[in-house]
């Protein structure tokens, strides 16, 4: 391969920060009905939790995204994943055939995407889920793609 950059991609963290939005709007809106209506008084004693238990989805989310990531480093790609339990694909570069992004409307919006990339052989497809600014993502694969020897590489969206 030429001298190309290494790269680190990961998910996007957009949904997630939208997550911990809606959780804070849910929690200061009920709490400031709360304060109104003077619910407070008959409010059980494990309510303040119920918000600690709203975040759990984004947090969730936010832990897991942190732990994947797609490689391209030299004339490889890797994509790792896992928190407990890691798991890691490596393939050459040069055997990447295709590179395809799909978006749901939402993605669109917030500018991220799903990015798939098939290789030759047996090892199949990659999978990362919303990444930032996926065409450029792809772009940049296929470009390290081509410079690491691949013939057949096309760009799928």
């Amino acid at each position: 391969m030429t001298n190309m950059e290494n790269r680190i991609i990961r998910p996007s963290l957009k949904m997630v920060r939208v997550g911990y939005s809606a959780v804070g709007l849910l929690v200061a809106g009920l709490y400031i009905a709360g304060l109104r209506a003077n619910w407070f008084d008959d409010w059980p004693w494990w309510s303040p939790a119920l918000g600690l238990l709203l975040a759990v989805w984004p947090l969730k989310r936010h832990i897991a995204s942190r732990f994947d990531r797609l490689v391209v480093a030299g004339d490889r790609l890797r994509l790792e994943s896992g928190v407990l339990r890691r798991a890691s694909r490596m393939m050459q570069l040069s055997k990447v055939q295709d590179v395809r992004v799909e978006q749901t409307l939402w993605q669109r919006l917030l500018r991220t995407g799903d990015l798939y990339v098939e290789t030759a052989g047996e090892s199949g497809q990659l999978f990362l889920a919303n990444v930032d600014d996926p065409h450029e993502v792809s772009a940049f694969i296929l470009s390290a793609a081509s410079a690491a020897g691949g013939e057949n590489v096309r760009a799928g969206v």
